[in-house]
């Protein structure tokens, strides 16, 4: 409504608003800037926009949250707050304080989830809850990977992604040189496979065909599950034209990040 906009801009904008405090920055972070800057175009002009995700009607998920994160929320600002980390899908371990995220009773998705209002995270979550330190080890990694992909700074990179993790897969078994074929289907089932292992997130063949066959809208965690499952440093899935080490995960980075997440501040490369 009007209303609305005029209270946003009194403080702000209402673009801050879409990129700073939603999970647009999650959805879009391996879109071209030309496709962020239509989407938050149409946002702003009340335009029909893609669905950047499809859920199913049988989708029972619900938002999960770091009893420690709100502990703290509450401690340094008097209330706590829907974090972006907590919203992401297959993350259920909170990489700042590694323990368990536990769930609400809200449905995460769109036009599915039967709400009425929005609901306010200090007004639903307790302030009492058990804390579960007992954590798998693989889904620490992984999501520490995920954390690490998020809060990469995004460039404008030379080489599409599609490019990018087909030229990755190039000297496996799951391209054919001399035929020129890729056997993405062993691929996928490959990934499936390794996320059943390590109990990770398990997404359907189509999410990750999107990411090797399409240069339009790939799913974040598809992004974040072929990336950790082929290897590559985060700052380069993000980055495709940066000279960078081979090894995937900075752990001091990793760690300066959330540690002056707790502080409030961001992380400078």
């Amino acid at each position: 409504t009007d209303d609305f906009y005029n209270i946003i801009n009194k403080y702000g904008s209402i673009e801050d608003v879409i990129t700073n405090h939603t999970m647009f920055n999650v959805y879009t972070k391996f879109f071209s800037s030309v496709e962020k800057k239509m989407i938050i175009e149409n946002l702003l002009h009340h335009k029909k926009i893609i669905r950047l995700k499809k859920y199913s009607k049988q989708d029972n998920s619900t938002i999960k949250y770091c009893p420690l994160c709100a502990k703290e929320d509450r401690k340094k600002y008097g209330e706590t707050y829907w974090h972006i980390l907590w919203l992401i899908d297959g993350v259920n371990t909170c990489p700042i304080h590694k323990c368990s995220m536990n769930s609400t009773n809200i449905l995460s998705y769109g036009s599915y989830r039967k709400v009425e209002r929005f609901e306010i995270a200090e007004h639903v979550l307790p302030y009492d809850d058990t804390i579960n330190y007992s954590i798998d080890e693989n889904q620490l990694r992984f999501v520490e990977y995920v954390y690490s992909v998020l809060y990469e700074d995004t460039l404008e990179s030379n080489e599409s992604l599609k490019d990018f993790l087909n030229g990755k897969i190039s000297q496996t078994k799951y391209v054919d040189s001399k035929k020129k074929q890729r056997h993405t289907h062993d691929l996928c089932k490959d990934i499936i496979s390794f996320c059943k292992i390590n109990n990770l997130p398990i997404l359907k063949e189509s999410e990750y065909n999107n990411v090797f066959y399409r240069n339009r809208y790939p799913y974040y965690l598809a992004v974040c599950i072929v990336g950790y499952f082929l290897n590559i440093e985060p700052s380069l899935l993000v980055n495709r034209n940066k000279k960078l080490s081979k090894s995937f995960v900075d752990k001091k980075k990793i760690d300066d990040i959330i540690n002056l997440s707790k502080l409030d501040m961001n992380y400078i490369d």
